[in-house]
């Protein structure tokens, strides 16, 4: 790890932290730079590697748990005073708890 130093300012800017903000204003600050290798970013590539398909593995076993059931209600018969429709869905097999509805929008745009 290399340290770039900051170029001396002189006493007559004013007090230490004049200075230093002088030196941050002036992009003369000390900086911490890496060295790079090709051994360190092999290995830093290697570890974000590992550490990523870890993630990929956990979410696979994760989402092959879960059950998706698709009702299309397109045609279903809607009362005319209140605008409202039943449907039901017949369930296949027994669901664990915290059960999760969502519903899907074809041809429909947020902003329109």
């Amino acid at each position: 790890m290399a340290f770039s130093k900051a170029i001396p300012y002189g006493e007559e800017f004013g007090g230490r932290r004049k200075r230093v903000w002088h030196q941050f204003a002036e992009r003369r600050m000390r900086t911490w730079q890496p060295i790079l290798t090709p051994r360190g970013i092999t290995a830093a590539f290697g570890a974000c590697g590992v550490v990523l398909c870890c993630m990929g593995v956990v979410i696979l076993v994760t989402s092959a748990g879960l059950a998706e059931f698709v009702y299309d209600y397109t045609d279903q018969e809607v009362d005319a005073a209140t605008r409202v429709g039943y449907f039901d869905i017949d369930v296949d097999r027994d669901l664990e708890p915290p059960i999760w509805v969502a519903y899907e929008l074809r041809g429909f745009y947020q902003n329109h």
